[in-house]
């Protein structure tokens, strides 16, 4: 759908907001966007009769997020609204993306669907109790903001390890680091994370 200029301005606006990390930027942003978000994942995994647990859902919200902020808000800051789009079609497309990921990273149908054991449930279950008793909508939106105020740097380690999954051999051999180096990276970043989030409650 074609949008009008009045409509451009205004997503514009809403993106200048996030990149410029205003007060309410980004909670504005996924408020708007949730229920789409919601609906392009649903419909990836439906179309393929792949059952879609709560949990997976969840998970799945919150790569879309990083997906979005991670990289200094690459992908945002890639949305042209002079392209005559809706803001809201581009992140359907990310959202869609993500989801057709997560199909292919699958296991095979005979495995249990709980997300026990995924580096996002890791990173949630080792934060302090007072975050445990936020919701998990509330953590998502937490992350996705505690994510935001990290250095280019850290969220691309993020991105790496928690969105591409990859081993610590691989990150290293990516980057070129020591898998030594790579396992202090990644504690680290969690305690930058969990002290960022915790400044939130």
């Amino acid at each position: 759908m074609r949008t009008t200029p009045q409509d451009r301005v205004a997503e514009g606006r809403m993106i200048q907001a996030v990149i410029d990390r205003a007060p309410g930027g980004w909670q504005a942003f996924f408020k708007k966007h949730e229920r789409l978000i919601l609906a392009c994942l649903r419909r990836v995994y439906a179309r393929y009769s792949v059952p879609l647990s709560r949990d997976e859902l969840e998970d799945l919200v919150s790569q879309v997020c990083l997906d979005l902020l991670r990289a200094d808000f690459r992908k945002l800051k890639l949305f042209d609204p002079d392209r005559g789009y809706r803001l809201s079609s581009w992140v359907g497309l990310i959202a869609t993306n993500i989801a057709h990921d997560a199909l292919r990273r699958r296991a095979p149908p005979s495995t249990s669907t709980d997300d026990e054991d995924s580096p996002l449930s890791e990173l949630q279950s080792s934060l302090p109790d007072p975050l445990e008793q936020v919701t998990q909508k509330e953590q998502m939106e937490l992350l996705a903001r505690a994510v935001a105020l990290l250095t280019p740097t850290d969220q691309e380690f993020i991105r790496l390890y928690y969105l591409e999954q990859l081993t610590p051999d691989e990150i290293g051999v990516k980057t070129g680091v020591s898998v030594n180096t790579v396992y202090s990276r990644k504690n680290k970043v969690r305690a930058k994370l969990v002290k960022i989030m915790k400044s939130f409650v």
